[in-house]
Formats: structure tokens, C-alpha cells, sequence
């Protein structure tokens, strides 16, 4: 299947870019040359035409310094200025609701550490026991298993312990 119906008619000269056939001029640079052929006839055509952009010299500098701006603004504005992009606001909203339900939930697990008969035990146990182990004997006492969950709750059980320990 041929894809180019109509052959090239571009003679290379770019001041007389002529365009025979088809009349759709975009059409017409999609059926031969390379990109950079296409660019130089478009060019040519849009400068016979007048469609040609002309920036003033006095407007570079301007430009310039408006992209400039932009890049030092959201530098600035990310680095100092408190901006954050929506991963890091849904991270940090996840983050402080774990943290909401913990406290929230930290009396219940207080009073489910008074009401426990084996309270003494647990407690004995949590004082005697290392920093990063207290956390786990928390957990394993139930203490820190909201009503209708099967397991405990990591940030409950944190809460809960710093509630335990400063209590005692």
C-alpha cells in the first residue's frame, strides 16, 4: 500500500515553498520529508502567509525572568513556604488519623488493663520488661484490641503502653 499519494513537490528552496496539491497544507507535510523538511516548509508557509511571530528584543529578558520566577517560587515554596504534593498530604493524613484513633481509643484500653484479673501479672511483667518488648506484652494481654477487631492495633498498643508505664 503506497502512503503517499501525492508526490513531494518541495524543491528545496524555503522563501518559495509551494503547495500544489493537496490544499490542506498540514496534510500535505504528513505525506513526505523529514521533520526537519517539514519544519522549514511549515516555517516557509507561515512566513508567506504572515502568520509569523516576531518576539520584540526587549520581551527575551522579561520572559527570562518570569520562568526564573516561577522555578525560584516553587522552590521555594516546597522547600520553605509549606507547599506538599498530594502523596505526601494523603501520607500525612493517614498518619495523623492512626494517631487520632490511638489516642481516642487509649481509656479503653486503660480500663480494659484495670478490669483484667491478671492485670497485677501483666504489669509486673511490662516494668520489668525491655523497651521494645513492652509494646508486644501489651498487645498479647488483648488490651489493645478495639471491640469487633481480631488482632491489636500496633499504634493502640504504643499508646496504651506509654499510658501503662507513665501510670505506675
Amino acid at each position: 500500500m503506497n502512503r503517499r499519494p501525492y508526490p513531494c513537490r518541495y524543491s528545496g528552496d524555503l522563501n518559495n515553498a509551494e503547495v500544489k496539491k493537496p490544499t490542506n497544507y498540514a496534510v500535505y507535510l504528513g505525506l513526505c520529508g523529514s521533520l526537519k523538511t517539514k519544519h522549514a516548509m511549515m516555517r516557509a508557509f507561515l512566513k508567506k502567509i504572515g502568520f509569523i511571530m516576531q518576539i520584540p528584543e526587549w520581551m527575551k529578558p522579561a520572559l527570562m525572568g518570569a520562568g526564573a520566577g516561577a522555578v525560584a517560587l516553587a522552590i521555594v515554596g516546597f522547600n520553605w513556604g509549606g507547599w506538599v504534593t498530594g502523596g505526601s498530604a494523603s501520607d500525612m493524613s493517614s498518619k495523623n488519623s492512626i494517631a487520632a484513633v490511638a489516642a481516642a481509643l487509649t481509656p479503653y484500653c486503660v480500663q480494659n488493663s484495670e478490669t483484667d484479673p491478671g492485670s497485677a501479672v501483666i504489669l509486673a511483667e511490662l516494668n520489668e520488661a525491655n523497651s521494645y518488648s513492652r509494646r508486644g506484652i501489651v498487645e498479647k494481654s488483648g488490651w489493645a484490641t478495639p471491640l469487633g477487631a481480631e488482632k491489636s492495633d500496633r499504634a493502640l498498643a504504643e499508646a496504651c503502653m506509654i499510658a501503662l508505664t507513665e501510670g505506675t
